[in-house]
């Protein structure tokens, strides 16, 4: 009867469940517009996108993690350029005038 309750005892502590923890490198970018015309938007060297006011501001717009370059023109005159850092899952909101 001993034997038996240790065994399940021990049995019962053991615990067989094991996770892996999934980091995506992904980073969002989303705006607070104050005005309704479209702007382009350049990350790094790699991504651009062009945003039209009136219906994606509140959008989040994937990013790398980690050191951006974030360059907004509209009607070709840049205006705005901002240097950021994002760890993974954090969201950037840039406010356009």
């Amino acid at each position: 009867m001993n034997k038996l309750f240790y065994t399940l005892l021990i049995l019962g502590c053991y615990n067989t469940n094991s996770g892996v923890l999934i980091q995506d490198d992904k980073s969002y970018l989303t705006f607070n517009c104050n005005d309704i015309e479209e702007f382009e938007v350049e990350v790094g060297e790699s991504t651009s996108f062009t945003v039209d006011a009136r219906y994606q501001c509140d959008q989040l717009f994937q990013i790398p993690t980690g050191r951006n370059k974030i360059t907004i023109t509209k009607n070709g005159k840049v205006i705005l350029y901002r240097d950021i850092f994002l760890g993974n899952g954090e969201t950037y909101k840039l406010e356009i005038k």
